[in-house]
Order: C-alpha cells, then sequence, then structure tokens
C-alpha cells in the first residue's frame, strides 16, 4: 500500500492498518520531526564547532 492510498483511508481502517488511531500517529509525528529538529540544530552547533577547533 501506498502513502497516497494510507494517507486517504477511513480512521477505521487506518487503525486496522497501523495499529493506533490517525489522531495518535499525528501526534508521535510531530514528537518525531520536533525531535529531528533540534538534533538537526544540535548537530550543526556541534560540527561547526568542532571544525573551528581542529
Amino acid at each position: 500500500m501506498t502513502y497516497e492510498q494510507v494517507k486517504s483511508l477511513k480512521p477505521e481502517d487506518f487503525k486496522r492498518l497501523c495499529g493506533v488511531r490517525l489522531e495518535t500517529f499525528k501526534q508521535m509525528l510531530e514528537i518525531v520531526r520536533s525531535q529531528k529538529e533540534k538534533n538537526k540544530k544540535h548537530d550543526d552547533l556541534g560540527n561547526s564547532a568542532w571544525k573551528t577547533n581542529c
């Protein structure tokens, strides 16, 4: 099943496929995105500081 097909599923079909409600999935996705953005900022700072010290 493609991403486009999953996006158009009814809520009960989405839960059957993924095991969580769509609302829960969206909350999980926001947490992952925010952590990814936080890590990206941290990595950018860490790499630039390391390069200037070498």
